[in-house]
This record gives C-alpha cells, sequence and structure tokens, in this order.
C-alpha cells in the first residue's frame, strides 16, 4: 500500500481468511463479487446464521485503511476473547462484513477508467467512481455526474460498479 502503518489490503484479507479459518464453528466467508480489476471482493460472516443480520463495510474508499484495521480488531474480540458481551453477539447476530470493499485502490475512488455504451459510445472516466456515491437507493442525490470530477463522481448510474453490486 501507499501507507505502510496500515495493513496491505491482500494481507489483511488474508488475516480475516485466517481468523475464520481457525473458527470455522463460528465463522465463514465467501466471494461475493469482483472489482472493476477483477479483484475478489470477500464476505466474512460471524456469530449465527439465522441470526439478525448485521452489515459493516470497511475501505468503500481506497484510502481509508484504519476501517478495516478496525473491522479485524472487532472480529478477533468476537472470535477469540471470551468476553460474554462477545458471546451475545455471536449468538444473536449474523454480522456480515467486507473488510476491504475497495480492493484495487489506495485512493479515494475506484479504478474504473471509462464505460463503453452498448451503442458503443466510450465516456473516459478521469479518476475513477466514489463507491459511497455509487448505491442503489438515494443515488444522485450525493457527488457528481461529471465523470471527471477527481473527488465525488457517482457514476453512470445508481449501482453502476462492480464493487457496489457485490456491496
Amino acid at each position: 500500500g501507499l501507507n505502510s502503518t496500515y495493513t496491505d489490503k491482500d494481507v489483511m484479507v488474508q488475516e480475516w481468511k485466517d481468523l475464520c479459518d481457525a473458527h470455522p464453528d463460528l465463522a465463514s466467508y465467501e466471494v461475493v463479487g469482483k472489482s472493476v480489476k477483477g479483484k475478489d471482493i470477500y464476505l466474512f460472516k460471524i456469530g449465527e446464521s439465522d441470526g439478525r443480520r448485521v452489515m459493516m463495510d470497511g475501505q468503500a474508499h481506497g484510502d481509508e485503511d484504519a476501517a478495516s484495521e478496525g473491522l479485524l480488531v472487532f472480529a478477533k474480540w468476537l472470535l477469540e476473547s471470551n468476553d460474554s458481551e462477545a458471546r451475545e453477539i455471536i449468538s444473536q447476530n449474523c454480522n456480515m462484513i467486507i473488510p476491504v470493499l475497495n480492493v484495487d485502490s489506495y485512493v479515494r475512488l475506484n479504478e474504473r477508467s471509462e464505460y463503453v455504451l452498448e451503442n458503443g459510445t466510450v465516456i473516459r472516466v478521469g479518476w475513477g467512481v466514489d463507491l459511497n456515491r455509487n448505491a442503489v437507493w438515494g443515488w444522485g442525490r450525493s457527488g457528481s455526474s461529471n465523470p471527471n470530477d477527481g473527488y465525488s463522481y457517482h457514476g453512470l448510474s445508481a449501482g453502476s460498479e462492480p464493487e457496489t453490486q457485490a456491496w
């Protein structure tokens, strides 16, 4: 990664896999999608599969490494501690966590560089898509419609990005 203070994205995902593999009775993982560059996006589940569903994610913006680090600390607490509150959370909930959504990028936006429409038109994207602005619900209420906006371009349409579709 660009910042050596935090764990590299691939290493982070492997740490999650190792943690789940060490607790197969309480945790599992699966690939829920691919990124713009074709990398796997993993969902980790901790707790009761039929429990209340609690969804958490980290690094929708590729430079928000602290979220992934914090989620890993939370998962380790759930699975490795004997804390009564952790045991209660596991017994009542299915904690579904995507610790690294933007697996390609170490900057705010994803790695989208262009869209090719069905009629052959190519729309160039200067800096990528802000995944937090690409959600299906509420799309277009925030972010920019300008594909050359280097900060908050919301994508071609609601849920247009493969990372958002995995989420």
